[in-house]
């Protein structure tokens, strides 16, 4: 819970772009592992709230995926999976699951008879925790 807590404060930030595929991020040893996947930001225009005057933080604009190839005790090397990097651009990087879903198979509808189904009853189990 702490480690989202500073992530949320104080997010991995870009700090140099190597070619299009390769950049240095803010984090290393201890908060970094190599192998690890995270999802690439363009941070954009910062946006207010027209009521409050509120900032609501600056957008952010997905760029791609890109592997840990590297870490060292301050910083670390993100390799890009998908999409390019552009310098003079400012970037976050938030860490991926590195598992997907695993997929499951179709499943079959049962088969009913007409004369003996019954309508369906509306359900809100788990309707706000899907």
């Amino acid at each position: 819970m702490i480690d989202r807590m500073v992530a949320g404060i104080y997010p991995i930030r870009v700090v140099k772009v190597m070619g299009s595929s390769m950049a240095i991020l803010n984090r290393g040893e201890g908060s970094i592992n190599k192998g690890e996947k995270y999802a690439v930001f363009m941070m954009g225009e910062d946006l207010m709230d027209p009521q409050s005057g509120e900032s609501l933080g600056p957008m952010e604009v997905d760029v791609g995926i890109g592997t840990v190839v590297d870490v060292k005790p301050k910083f670390s090397t993100l390799k890009m999976d998908s999409g390019t990097l552009e310098e003079d651009l400012n970037y976050v990087a938030r860490k991926t699951s590195s598992a997907a879903a695993p997929s499951k198979p179709p499943s079959r509808p049962a088969r009913n008879n007409a004369a003996n189904a019954k309508p369906a009853e509306p359900s809100r189990k788990n309707v706000f925790l899907n």
